[in-house]
């Protein structure tokens, strides 16, 4: 038998109510997209930032060497040049000149290419190519000739100096002189006859 068959209804189920889920505290990600369509992934933006991030000074650690500091113990000047006639010192002088001593005396000639120095008694004449150095307490009585004379003892005669007489405080000289240049200390004495030479043309006459 054939008949209508009615439809039926599907019976009406309880609505249940849309639950809600908050993601706000999930961090802020970009969209990630295939890599298909050529956009960037998030691999890629985070390859980036890694790339973008400055590492500051006091955080990178230190790759090149520390200098070392070397100091010589001992530095060689190359202006350091010997000793010229005119720089020779008192120290010098003495290991290269003649000494008449204290308990000596002397008469006669004596010609020196190197300094004198008198200490004793002299008379007569005495002629150095350098200098002829008269100490306190020595007693001469003769003819000097020399480049430089200092006399700071007791004097009497002829005194030819080419450059310099220094008579010190305690040197006393009697008698005829002849220098280019003359210093006298306070207390020296010069009694006699001075003559100056000419600074340009200076010959022992």
């Amino acid at each position: 038998m054939f008949g209508r068959r009615e439809s039926q209804q599907v019976p009406n189920l309880p609505h249940k109510e849309e639950q809600h889920i908050d993601l706000t505290f999930l961090p802020s990600l970009a969209d990630i997209t295939s890599p298909e369509t050529g956009d960037t992934t998030l691999e890629d933006q985070l390859a980036q930032a890694a790339d973008n991030t400055e590492v500051s000074p006091e955080m990178a650690p230190s790759t090149l060497p520390k200098p070392t500091l070397f100091a010589p113990a001992t530095l060689i000047s190359d202006d350091i040049h010997p000793f010229s006639s005119e720089q020779t010192t008192t120290a010098t002088k003495s290991v290269a000149e003649s000494v008449i001593g204290p308990d000596d005396f002397f008469d006669g000639t004596y010609r020196s290419e190197r300094g004198v120095r008198i200490q004793g008694s002299v008379r007569g004449s005495i002629e150095s190519q350098q200098y002829i150095f008269v100490e306190a307490g020595a007693q001469v009585e003769a003819c000097l000739s020399a480049e430089e004379i200092t006399v700071a003892g007791s004097f009497h005669g002829n005194i030819g100096c080419r450059q310099r007489l220094i008579i010190t405080h305690s040197g006393k000289i009697h008698g005829k002189v002849q220098t280019k240049l003359l210093l006298v200390q306070e207390g020296g004495i010069l009694d006699g006859e001075l003559h100056m030479l000419d600074i340009e043309n200076a010959s022992i006459s």
